[in-house]
């Protein structure tokens, strides 16, 4: 129970970062709603589908397949491995372009994912030294297993998967004030778009994105003037993509959806899924048809369960991570 209000609790500051970012522009969010993966999807009985088999079909048609992510659900991780470990999956996709993770340590993650060095600490860095890492109350179990299971699968597969580190590259010990950490934290956005637009785009690639939910929607709110990573990866590339999103708000009738099994997709044309507004969700007042292609289920939410942290068990990290806190004026 303290795990879960905890998470609350760190739900509510990360919203708080997210409405403290900012962006000079404002940009009219262009309308990519609802790529066709199936061309029978429009008339395809509730328009569920196999989570992998979507993911699959969706990257023979599109380069970016993308995931909005619920952060810490285990069942979300669970659902990763068991995309990579698909033979199709591992032949055609390039890259994993992840949300949590320091770009200052590229380099580092590039050797111990092509199995060159098995230096775990140095991993640890990623999760442990990003832009927003003043949240975590421990280190992430569910990113740590599923950088491994990419590791080991690459050991045996000719077809390497790169995991791209899609955070700005904060130097914490440079950071000395509030104005120098939302330096980085207002960056965030752009800085995913320009990773993928770099290393996928340009070099011709396909890339699973992976990103919090926040900010992967198709539907910008009318009071964010802000571009998210989707609407700045259409602006510079004008490449269409599918979003999946891993909704576990209560709100869902998954109920109503007959035979819908864990791991299956449900695209929001489904009338059921696709003209309902979720209160907790950053579009509150946009239905779910616009803001994402589809929904991942993955069991409804008294059934999920949150990964484990390990505790840090490290004195200097911890009064680092307290330095980080205040100076963000989130402590309180």
């Amino acid at each position: 129970m303290q795990q879960i209000k905890t998470i609350k609790r760190l739900t509510i500051l990360i919203s708080l970062i997210i409405g403290l970012s900012s962006c000079q522009q404002d940009l009219v969010f262009e309308n990519f709603n609802n790529p066709k993966v199936w061309e029978e999807s429009q008339t395809t009985p509730n328009s569920i589908y196999n989570g992998v088999e979507y993911i699959l079909k969706g990257f023979e048609q599109f380069d970016l397949v993308a995931i909005g992510e619920s952060h810490g659900i285990r069942e979300v991780t669970d659902f990763y491995i068991e995309l990579v470990n698909n033979e199709n999956f591992r032949r055609h996709v390039d890259a994993i372009v992840f949300e949590l993770g320091n770009s200052l340590y590229q380099e580092d993650l590039d050797d111990y994912i092509l199995g060159i060095t098995n230096d775990t600490l140095s991993i640890k860095k990623l999760w442990r030294d990003h832009s927003s890492s003043f949240l975590q109350s421990g280190d992430r179990s569910g990113v740590s297993r599923f950088f491994k299971e990419v590791r080991q699968i690459n050991q045996s597969s000719e077809h390497k998967i790169r995991i791209l580190a899609a955070e700005p590259p904060i130097e914490w010990a440079r950071i000395k004030n509030t104005k120098d950490v939302f330096k980085y934290i207002d960056q965030r956005d752009q800085f995913y778009a320009d990773v993928v637009v770099g290393e996928v785009i340009n070099k011709e690639q396909k890339a699973l994105l992976i990103m919090g939910s926040q900010h992967f929607n198709k539907c910008k709110p009318p009071h964010r003037k802000a571009d998210n990573p989707l609407s700045a990866i259409r602006r510079a590339t004008h490449k269409n993509m599918v979003l999946i999103t891993t909704m576990t708000s209560d709100k869902l009738p998954f109920d109503q959806l007959p035979n819908i099994n864990k791991g299956d997709v449900i695209e929001t044309v489904n009338p059921i899924i696709g003209e309902l507004t979720i209160e907790n969700s950053s579009n509150n007042d946009c239905p779910l048809k616009f803001q994402t292609d589809a929904l991942l289920y993955l069991g409804n939410m008294s059934n999920l369960s949150y990964e484990e942290q390990t505790p840090f068990n490290d004195q200097r990290y911890e009064k680092e991570l307290k330095r980080r806190m205040d100076l963000v004026k989130l402590s309180q």
